[in-house]
């Protein structure tokens, strides 16, 4: 797809159905009017939802459901027909994939997003000079998405000949690579730049190019956490009381310049277009312009992990972890499953596997399986200490948990969720004493930490 969004980074237990909410709400919204417009458009989230849950015979449902409604906004009937391309390709029906393309190139020739789909239907069809067009075409249109570039290098070393039959294919191939290579002038932000930056073109080979990690700039900038009650009156942990309700916030606070705000904030735009290399490309960029932020580097981090370049997103944790050593969002469990996937002891992928559970409807039954192929794999057991429903069940996936070499980020969790339990048991002094202990010691992250004051505001010490 070429309007994805990169997930957030995995929060406490509060935000885990997310993604089945937000199916909820848009099947709601779509079933309470009346308008072909809106209902188009949200056939579209819904198709995009799918997607970003790897399901594209529903993704590809809900787009030829929108395409059914005839949207007249441009846009929407653009991404209804590229999207249903895209997702038609990955099911490998290309022909189909192909017509859906080309309508879209109708209503939009600009875009660059069904060029490339199209040249991807084409080279399924073994069409390979077409398909090499469309992907000149696509890159012309966004030499910052190097997709299409890639596809069409991949495409000319799969079939040599194309260049000798097809002589100004080898031209056209020769004058994208030179004006990637090209100096370039300054973007405006909120703009596509007609270009890409020598350090990205670079990255096609090493992704961690022009990155600059340096000794000077540790510790990196420490995130600071904030409590508010339901009145948004600011409170400190001291101050809580066992009836009232509060929540907790990070932040990242710093001198920051504001460059680095505006570059981070168009890496996230990048990514929500699909576009993870001129994302890869600008949070490096706010890297270089705040090098002691941390937050351009753990996205650069997520974004290699969604790609399933997993050297390099253990590379950025690494760093990530270093510049906040107390535990910058899920940097800890990340690292620590990666670590164990690359010396075998879970399978590839096994970490992305895991965060993309967050958004399934069926999540307990599938983190249930998880610990079933995985049975060392501590953080599903941490998510089941709260997804069972039983009690037995949920003091099983502690004890489980702990005996699975948990990271820091993790056994803190453990700590937090085996409090709760002794609670609920009427054990309150046992559970304000788990907590306690967390707190006073330096096992708990600073999440895992604001956290575990909540919870021990909310039991109140025995009679």
């Amino acid at each position: 797809m070429d309007q994805s969004r990169p997930s957030p980074p995995p929060g406490d237990e509060e935000s885990h159905s997310s993604g089945e909410l937000a199916r909820r709400r848009l099947e709601s919204e779509l079933s309470s009017t009346d308008d072909p417009e809106k209902q188009a458009f949200y056939c579209l989230k819904l198709g995009a939802l799918m997607e970003d849950l790897q399901d594209f015979e529903s993704a590809a449902r809900w787009y030829s459901r929108g395409h059914a409604l005839e949207p007249l906004d441009p846009s929407v009937s653009y991404f209804l027909n590229n999207n249903l391309g895209y997702s038609l390709n990955q099911l490998g029906r290309f022909v189909e994939a192909e017509g859906y393309c080309r309508i879209a190139i109708e209503v939009d020739g600009a875009r660059h997003n069904a060029h490339k789909n199209l040249g991807v239907a084409l080279n399924g069809q073994k069409f390979f000079a077409e398909a090499a067009a469309c992907f000149v075409t696509a890159t012309r249109a966004c030499p910052q998405d190097g997709r299409a570039l890639l596809l069409l290098q991949k495409l000319v070393a799969e079939q040599p000949e194309l260049l000798s039959e097809a002589p100004e294919l080898a031209k056209d191939l020769e004058k994208l690579l030179k004006a990637l290579a090209a100096p370039a002038p300054p973007a405006k932000m909120g703009r596509a730049a007609p270009w890409l930056s020598w350090h990205a073109l670079v990255s096609l080979v090493n992704p961690l190019a022009g990155w600059k990690f340096r000794e000077r700039d540790l510790p990196g900038i420490q995130p600071v956490v904030s409590y508010v009650g339901i009145d948004g009156e600011p409170v400190t942990p001291e101050e809580m009381l066992p009836e009232c309700s509060y929540r907790w916030t990070l932040e990242d606070r710093g001198d920051l310049p504001r460059r680095a705000f505006e570059l981070h904030g168009a890496g996230l735009e990048a990514g929500q277009r699909g576009c993870s290399r001129e994302a890869m490309e600008l949070f490096r960029r706010a890297h270089l312009a705040a090098p002691r932020w941390a937050q351009p580097v753990y996205q650069a981090a997520w974004t290699a992990l969604l790609q399933d370049k997993n050297r390099v997103a253990q590379t950025l944790y690494a760093w990530t972890d270093r510049m906040v050593p107390d535990g910058y969002w899920m940097t800890k469990t990340a690292l620590d499953c990666l670590s164990r996937e690359a010396a075998g002891e879970f399978p590839p992928h096994a970490y992305r596997a895991y965060v993309s559970l967050e958004h399934l409807s069926n999540r307990a039954a599938m983190t249930e399986e998880m610990v079933d192929l995985v049975p060392t794999f501590a953080p599903a057991w941490k998510d089941l200490a709260v997804l069972r429903t039983s009690p037995a069940g949920r003091e099983e996936a502690v004890t489980r948990g702990f005996e699975s070499r948990p990271d820091r980020e993790t056994k803190a969790f453990l700590h937090i969720h085996h409090a709760s339990l002794l609670n609920s048991q009427g054990r309150r002094d046992e559970a304000r004493a788990v907590l306690q202990d967390l707190l006073g010691g330096s096992e708990a992250t600073i999440q895992t930490r604001a956290l575990a004051n909540i919870v021990l505001h909310r039991i109140a010490p025995e009679v």
